[in-house]
């Protein structure tokens, strides 16, 4: 006989079953507003200020980016491949303008 599930998960979704009722019947309690900033604040790298650095070469020099991006921009070994990838994907005729402003700004 074919089984949805492996034998090993089977005891597990028969408790979810039997306590399905209780759980679909009872409302989660709502987090207020500073139970929510406190964990966007503890776990969501938006609001976690050192995830992100200042940017400071090209036209966003001085603001914000996260880590990741800031080390991309600014990681002169990796500037060919950053070039290269934004040049095949910009418009023939905005290819001269990136160069420029690359050029003036690193």
């Amino acid at each position: 006989m074919y089984a949805p599930y492996p034998e090993n998960m089977m005891e597990s979704i028969k408790k979810v079953e039997a306590t399905r009722a209780q759980r679909m019947a009872t409302e989660p309690r709502r987090l207020t507003a500073d139970e929510k900033d406190a964990l966007l604040k503890k776990f969501h790298p938006d609001y976690n200020p050192d995830a992100f650095a200042e940017i400071k070469v090209g036209p966003n020099k001085g603001q914000k980016a996260p880590l990741e991006l800031a080390e991309m921009l600014q990681n002169r070994t990796q500037e060919k491949a950053v070039a290269e990838m934004l040049l095949t994907a910009l418009p023939q005729r905005d290819m001269a303008m990136w160069v420029a402003m690359m050029r003036r700004n690193i």
